[in-house]
């Protein structure tokens, strides 16, 4: 019975000392922002980390500075509501796209809207612009991505490989490919030259 007691002692031991002991300490919550007054739908970061930009049901995006915690800035005015948000400080511009069918630029610096690029038929669901800030991507319902140069706004490329919606996508680091997944069960890299 002593030696049965011993055993169970030593299986326990063992399995609290196979627990990863700071497991519960990897992603403790730092802060939370809670000035929106609106609901939060999607977030995304800035590439540099510096900022984080929010949409939510009231039409509006909000970018907030990462590290205080204080929104920089409110885009407002969209008829419709954004899907997608998504900043380039390297530019100083936000890029924000949803039911209205539309991409909407923005000026970081005045909040103003810059120009609208049309053209697109369906909702936009995914956006990013590449690391560098040259080029933005868009994809969403009508399956095709849309690639425009930034400083000019011009269409640069039309990527047609998705037979359902365009539920995300990324530029790499390097931002010399785009990878893009869909409703299509696809997960797509293409080659940005």
């Amino acid at each position: 019975l002593m030696i049965m007691r011993f055993k169970i002692i030593l299986l326990f031991l063992s399995l609290l000392i196979s627990i990863p002991s700071k497991a519960q300490y990897s992603f403790n919550v730092k802060r939370s922002y809670g000035e929106t007054g609106h609901q939060i739908y999607s977030v995304s970061y800035s590439r540099e980390g510096d900022y984080i930009v929010s949409i939510g049901y009231d039409n509006s995006i909000i970018i907030w500075n990462a590290e205080s915690g204080i929104i920089y800035r409110t885009l407002g005015g969209l008829k419709k509501r954004p899907l997608a948000a998504v900043i380039s400080i390297a530019k100083d511009l936000c890029a924000s796209g949803g039911e209205d069918n539309m991409i909407t630029l923005w000026d970081l610096k005045t909040a103003n809207v810059i120009t609208t690029l049309a053209g697109i038929k369906g909702n936009i669901k995914a956006l990013d612009i590449s690391t560098d800030g040259k080029y933005l991507a868009a994809g969403g319902s009508d399956r095709i991505i849309r690639i425009w140069d930034t400083d000019s706004k011009n269409l640069v490329f039309e990527l047609k490989r998705h037979k359902s919606d365009v539920n995300a996508l990324q530029f790499s680091a390097d931002g010399k490919m785009l990878v893009s997944v869909g409703g299509d069960k696809m997960l797509c890299l293409s080659l940005i030259h």
